[in-house]
């Protein structure tokens, strides 16, 4: 598991804590300790705490945290057979349906519907360019495969937090802002938080200009950096992202 990494970047012992806090809810911890017996932090736990043995690693909880449904979008390319589920789910409803295909129609012009067909029983994806017949999603691009891939997460699984790494993979920059306005309306209609990793400047750009548009600037950048052995994370927002824009300073 990937766990044992966590504390210290595998040293022998130590702790890493996470905190996660919400408006209105008091804060979530979860704390990785490769220590023997009770973690040293915090002095006093509070009710509802509990520890789970995995391995050489502890995980310490709180009971009463409130479950949410993650989905990871990696940047490799999920095979065509792995995608069918989620993408039936997001066409069920006609309004994702149309969602979709509207993304889809203004990366590419061409696409009109996206569909699952079968052979012999086996369900795949099929998206119709305006040929004689419609082709399999395998054909129809990289960049639409990607996007295909992402929004079947997004509208099909509906998970409350989304990952996807290395967003602008396979896609042309020009696509950009229409993929983030995209994002930025799913995201709003089904309050999903979608935490997106870019090396891409107009990835980036497109992205601010997206929101800033919107009634609602619902845009972070969380910055990495290297402050001596260890990588530090600071969030910016409106002002610190249109500065750096506007002075060419990458961010990453």
């Amino acid at each position: 598991m990937f766990y044992r990494w966590l504390p210290k970047d595998g040293s022998k012992d130590g702790e890493t804590r996470l905190l996660a806090t919400t408006a209105g809810a008091e804060p979530r911890n979860l704390l990785l300790a490769k220590t023997a017996g009770k973690p040293a932090w915090p002095a006093e736990w509070p009710e509802g705490m509990s520890s789970t043995a995995r391995g050489s690693i502890q995980p310490w909880i709180v009971k009463a945290a409130t479950s949410l449904d993650l989905r990871a979008v990696s940047v490799q390319h999920k095979a065509p057979d792995a995608m069918v589920d989620g993408f039936a789910e997001a066409v069920r409803s006609p309004r994702d349906e149309e969602q979709m295909e509207s993304l889809l129609a203004s990366v590419d012009p061409r696409i009109r519907t996206v569909r699952l067909d079968s052979v012999n029983s086996k369900p795949f994806i099929v998206v119709d360019v305006g040929l004689g017949t419609r082709v399999p999603l395998s054909q129809a691009g990289q960049g639409i495969y990607r996007l295909v891939a992402i929004f079947s997460d997004l509208l099909g699984h509906k998970p409350k937090i989304c990952c996807i790494d290395e967003i602008e993979n396979g896609i042309h920059y020009s696509a950009l802002p229409s993929v983030w306005r995209g994002i930025a309306e799913v995201a709003a209609r089904l309050d999903i938080q979608v935490f997106a990793n870019t090396h891409s400047w107009e990835c980036l750009v497109a992205a601010h200009e997206v929101f800033a548009s919107r009634d609602a600037y619902d845009l972070r950048v969380v910055q990495l950096y290297r402050l001596g052995e260890a990588i530090e994370g600071r969030v910016l927002d409106r002002d610190h992202i249109e500065a750096a824009i506007a002075g060419d300073i990458e961010l990453r």
